[in-house]
This record gives C-alpha cells, structure tokens and sequence, in this order.
C-alpha cells in the first residue's frame, strides 16, 4: 500500500475497526464505503515464458488499460510469473482473463482465487 491506495482496495478491512471513535482517514474510508471501490487488488498468474512481470505493468483487457501491477516475480510454486495488479471490481472474479503488458508485448494472465502459497508444504518443513 501507498498513500495512492487504501485498505479496503488491498482487501485488509478485516485490520480497520471502523467502529472504533475516530482515526486518521475514517471519514474518507466511511466515504469509500458509502460509494464504492473504484479498483481491487488481485493475483494475477502471468503465462510469459521469459519474462516475468516486476511491477508499474499496464493490465488490459478489451484493448483498453484497466489497471497496473503494484509488483511481481517468478512463482516457483506455480511456475509461471505472478504479480499484484489493482483493476476494477467487475475483473477481480477468480479465473478471470486479462493481459499484462511486459516488455512492449501483451502476455496472458488469469485472475487467482488467493495467493498462491503452499500452506500445507510450509507446515511440514517447520514440523521438521
């Protein structure tokens, strides 16, 4: 997150207590609640096959830009690139297709459900 972004676009409402009396930013969050997200951040499944995305990439689908990459890298989990992008509410649906723009060439990329970590294979190696 930066001062460009908020919590609620970062999905990390669960850390805001908006009932609490008053904070730095309620008011422009209550606001925010009231009319709506503008963008969402996702994960994204980069199909590139050399390059893999690092972050300030233009997002598209339709041919037209819906958003950009915050950052992103190889997944050795997936084996392909991943990366976090902000787009708009309508293409944060999970399997969701878009495009990201590495390089000057547009590659294939799918909205994930979550993060893609191992959860169960980092239980067992701290088990160890």
């Amino acid at each position: 997150m930066n001062m460009d972004s908020n919590p609620l676009e970062a999905g990390l409402d669960h850390f805001v207590r908006m009932d609490k009396e008053d904070f730095v930013g309620k008011a422009a969050l209550q606001q925010i609640l009231r009319e709506g997200l503008n963008r969402k951040l996702v994960f994204l499944k980069v199909h590139s096959k050399d390059v893999d995305p690092e972050g300030n990439e233009s997002v598209w689908c339709c041919d037209k830009v819906v958003g950009y990459t915050t950052s992103g890298c190889f997944g050795y989990t997936l084996q392909h690139g991943v990366a976090f992008a902000y787009l708009p509410p309508f293409l944060t649906v999970p399997c969701t297709q878009v495009q990201v723009e590495l390089l000057g060439d547009r590659v294939d990329a799918e909205v994930l459900p979550s993060a893609p970590v191992e959860i169960e294979a980092a239980r067992r190696r701290k088990q160890k």
